[in-house]
């Protein structure tokens, strides 16, 4: 075999070299690549790097910080990534006078549980015990002594909600004067005043401009204040 017949034989091998080598660098850096996502897989949602060392929580009064804790359920040392913070927190709402609830990462190892109390806004006489209740109506707590909140005096859920919505909607000066609230449908609602007057509202229609036409005839003598149509109130003496 001659020079000329050895060249082409040496450029091919040399070639074929540099390919394996090309394939080699190719794969060694897949390897790296792959090596480092399990890593940070690893490190995230299995070491203790990232594991929760600290539950925090915030915004509650109605009930203890350790007590929320319990009900989280998440041991020490978990994996904060791990942590499915949905559950948490309808572990969390489950509680009594838990309203919202809102479960947070912290990272690097803080858990953060955010509590709105749920605040009774009226009670419910129920078999010598008063039922406070919430906004939405619900079940606040259940007390001997009547608090400080009006009654509410109702035949169905609908007037319930209707009596709630009433005293949402009426401001703080006139709710504490109201004595109660009842509602034998939802169209028709009336407030008994701590002085003996009663405020006829009718429905739960209108009623930022029933609450604004109410504080205004209160600066005036009567029985019984009607607002049922705001644009023509009457004054019972």
């Amino acid at each position: 075999m001659t020079a000329t017949d050895q060249a082409p034989v040496v450029l091919a091998d040399v070639r074929t070299t540099q390919r394996r080598w090309r394939w080699v660098k190719r794969m060694l850096w897949v390897a790296l690549v792959v090596a480092l996502l399990v890593g940070a897989l690893w490190v995230v949602w299995r070491s203790p790097l990232l594991a929760v060392q600290q539950i925090t929580v915030r915004g509650t009064t109605a009930l203890t910080p350790e007590r929320v804790i319990e009900q989280t359920n998440v041991p020490l040392g978990t994996p904060l990534a791990a942590v499915d913070t949905e559950a948490v927190a309808e572990r969390v709402r489950s509680l009594p006078r838990v309203g919202f609830v809102e479960v947070r990462r912290g990272f690097p190892h803080e858990l953060v549980v955010v509590v709105d109390d749920r605040i009774a806004v009226a009670v419910i006489s129920a078999g010598g015990r008063w039922r406070t209740i919430d906004s939405a109506g619900q079940d606040v707590d259940s007390v001997r002594a009547k608090p400080a909140l009006p009654i509410i005096v109702a035949d169905s859920e609908a007037g319930t909600r209707a009596a709630l919505a009433v005293i949402a909607a009426v401001p703080k000066s006139v709710k504490q004067r109201t004595r109660s609230v009842s509602a034998t449908s939802r169209d028709s609602v009336e407030l008994t005043l701590e002085s003996g007057a009663v405020v006829r509202w009718g429905d739960a229609s209108e009623s930022e401009r029933k609450a604004e036409v109410l504080v205004a005839l209160l600066r005036q003598p009567g029985r019984v204040y009607d607002v049922s149509a705001p644009g023509l109130p009457t004054i019972r003496q």
